[in-house]
């Protein structure tokens, strides 16, 4: 069974929110990470 956990972004120390975005969108993504992305799912 996996777990969620909510994480603020955090904005400051000279980051852009879209900047802050993208840096956490590549860290989940990471392919190490999630076998090459098979462990990415959403739902709409």
């Amino acid at each position: 069974m996996a777990t969620t956990r909510i994480m603020p972004l955090h904005v400051g120390k000279g980051r852009t929110e879209s900047r802050a975005i993208s840096d956490i969108i590549d860290y989940v993504a990471n392919p190490k990470k999630t076998d090459n992305g098979r462990l990415i799912t959403g739902y709409a």
